[in-house]
């Protein structure tokens, strides 16, 4: 099963001193190559429009995450296991002053 993810979340936000408006999108998805499990990925593009102007965008962090079905339900007697691990690369321009609001993994 292949599923693409999309959100964005809006924000008023006050960082060091700077007062601004922050537009947060992230796109990714999830890859089912396995039955029992999956891979994903999501990057961010952050925008920030200060009050005394001079709006500013840039690429968040690149968020991987793979998750292995460890045990299967049985009934109503024992749950479901499932185990997963996630690595965030810094791809993102942390001199760009952009507040970033951090982005959800589903």
């Amino acid at each position: 099963m292949t599923q693409a993810l999309f959100d964005g979340t809006y924000a008023r936000y006050n960082h060091d001193g700077l007062r601004a408006s922050v537009w947060s999108w992230s796109a990714g998805g999830d890859y089912a190559f396995h039955p029992r499990a999956s891979a994903g990925l999501r990057l961010g593009v952050h925008t920030a429009d200060p009050n005394n102007g001079g709006s500013r965008t840039g690429i968040g962090d690149l968020d991987l995450n793979l998750k292995v079905r460890l045990l299967d339900a049985e009934g109503d007697t024992r749950p479901s296991l499932i185990g997963g691990m996630g690595l965030e690369l810094p791809t993102g321009d942390s001199d760009s002053r952009i507040p970033v609001i951090p982005v959800r993994l589903s």
